[in-house]
């Protein structure tokens, strides 16, 4: 789904069903649609951004696996950020690699942005997620706001208006002697590295 594991909302396995890899049962979909082994299949254009050299690197995956399970032709179409975004809102990108960084650990971050007249994402509509998403951010019961967007999450995959590739992560390794770092906004600690020129160092007992 969109959310990553440990998010809240989160639920392992929930949306498996719509969106687990299955080539085999891809390629029975596509000939029982009429396109045996991709032929006659239209080229689909896939765009992506530049920014970082991840969101490339992942375009080319995907056409490269299309081709390889599915004999479906990508083309491949790069644009900057604002040509993008500004081609996500109006409708003009039918297949893009998109990421989203959230800004702070709570679910209507991340599934809010597909609430037509909320986000950027405008052609998918559907009027329970819609509806699902309004009452959970305006609800002040937590434990009822985490089971709609939940539910919310489940209809965004079972729907396909997205297919959830990965969740990006980092890491860092730190000796046993550095306690107290503090949690960022986002819910994660790490040490930024320009804390280290800053002689902004983490001891125990500090």
């Amino acid at each position: 789904g969109l959310l990553p594991p440990g998010f809240p909302s989160y639920q392992k396995g929930l949306n498996d069903e719509y969106q687990g890899y299955d080539p085999e049962k891809a390629k029975s979909l596509l000939e029982a649609a009429g396109y045996p082994g991709g032929k006659g299949f239209p080229v689909v254009t896939l765009w992506h951004k530049t920014y970082e050299p991840s969101l490339p690197k992942t375009a080319q995956i995907v056409q490269q696996m299309l081709k390889q399970n599915l004999g479906i032709t990508v083309e491949l179409k790069p644009a900057t950020t604002k040509f993008f975004h500004s081609s996500l809102v109006e409708g003009l990108i039918d297949f893009g690699v998109h990421n989203w960084q959230y800004e702070y650990l709570d679910p209507s971050n991340f599934l809010t942005i597909f609430v037509p007249e909320l986000g950027r994402h405008k052609d998918w509509n559907d009027s329970e997620y819609n509806r699902l998403i309004k009452a959970a951010n305006a609800s002040p019961n937590q434990a009822e706001r985490l089971s709609m967007y939940t539910h919310a999450d489940s209809l965004i995959s079972r729907d396909y208006a997205a297919s959830f590739l990965y969740h990006m992560g980092n890491a860092q390794m730190w000796k046993p002697y550095i306690k107290g770092i503090p949690m960022t906004d986002l819910g994660t600690q790490n040490v930024v590295y320009y804390f280290l020129g800053m002689h902004k160092i983490y001891k125990a007992g500090k």
